[in-house]
């Protein structure tokens, strides 16, 4: 919720439930949640960009630790994600199987990982802009030190440049 409002400020309840395949109660605690974390600026509905890439960097693993599970087909993400092809040079080296967030009729096979959310799955191949930054959210909580620290490097242009917009 808080890269989709990244991207797009203030954006009604109803289009981020939209967007996100969640329903309007649960975008409403999202919302709430985001503010009192001081995550998201109340008046104008505008995610604080250096807060919400701190947490990322620093505390997305921890909130939401990666849970690797068997080989299933599911959505490409990470490094193996196609909307992060070439960006993260020589991330897949010695990685047996890419990572996928699990989804049955995804044509997609790999190591499985949860997603932060149930839904970022169908939500991020809506979105391409919510795919790659939510595939580089997964780089920094599965990948190596390089990795993530490419992936934050990354991901700080994405929100920079979609700040800018």
């Amino acid at each position: 919720m808080a890269l989709r409002l990244a991207r797009s400020p203030g954006l009604f309840y109803r289009d981020l439930a939209t967007g996100l395949k969640l329903g309007v109660a649960e975008v409403h605690r999202g919302v709430r949640r985001l503010e009192a974390a001081g995550l998201l600026a109340a008046q104008d509905r505008r995610i604080h960009r250096q807060a919400l890439l701190e947490f990322l960097v620093h505390g997305v693993r921890y909130a939401f630790p990666a849970m690797l599970g068997a080989a299933a087909p599911g959505v490409p993400t990470g490094w193996a994600a196609p909307v992060l092809a070439g960006a993260l040079p020589g991330a897949t080296a010695g990685e047996p199987a890419p990572l996928v967030w699990p989804l049955s009729d995804a044509a997609a096979r790999g190591t499985t990982v949860l997603p932060l959310y149930p839904a970022a799955p169908r939500a991020a191949l809506g979105d391409e802009w919510l795919y790659r930054t939510l595939a580089l959210v997964d780089v920094l909580r599965v990948g190596s030190l390089g990795e993530r620290r490419r992936a934050q490097n990354l991901l700080d242009e994405t929100l920079s440049a979609a700040a800018a917009r």
